[in-house]
């Protein structure tokens, strides 16, 4: 777990070769595990879903967030609510299906560190449109992915995949 931290805190400040820096970087995760069946249309988080969150809010506890986005879905905003409430940041709701939109406000931050929760075809939509080829696909037990997508000024964007919390079955 401690390899994973440094990594990740090195993605998150300096990016991976020296003297490169990172303008911003992206920590995109999918949300928490879902009430599976769920009578409606926005299940809530079950209790392994509730105890990731936590863990996203320790894994990140280092990391000085400036902006946390989530898709309107109440599985997602409980996934990064634990997160918003240690850093003291605001959760910024936006539309699952603009993806585009969320892509194009994300690669016009400067100097920023930012958290995103989407969903299982979200994710991988969101790598590619922030330049990542070849982004990988999430399958329904994917719960456990945290992808960190840095780019500095004139660089291309990289991508670092690591896990948190339990391991997804």
């Amino acid at each position: 777990m401690k390899s994973r931290l440094f990594y990740l805190t090195l993605a998150l400040v300096g990016g991976w070769a020296p003297g490169v820096l990172a303008d911003t970087s992206v920590v995109i995760v999918r949300h928490a595990e879902k009430v599976k069946p769920f009578d409606g249309e926005d299940p809530p988080l079950t209790p392994a879903g509730e105890a990731r969150a936590q863990a996203l809010a320790h894994v990140l506890s280092s990391v000085p967030l400036d902006r946390i986005y989530s898709t309107t879905y109440l599985r997602n905003r409980a996934t990064a609510l634990p997160t918003a409430l240690a850093q003291k940041r605001e959760l910024v709701v936006v539309d699952a299906k603009d993806t585009a939109g969320l892509a194009k406000t994300l690669k016009a931050l400067k100097d920023q560190t930012v958290l995103v929760v989407g969903h299982s075809n979200t994710v991988p939509e969101l790598l590619g449109l922030l330049g990542i080829k070849d982004a990988p696909a999430l399958e329904d037990p994917d719960y456990d992915n945290l992808f960190v997508v840095s780019w500095a000024k004139d660089r291309p964007a990289r991508l670092l995949r690591l896990h948190f919390g339990a391991k997804a079955p």
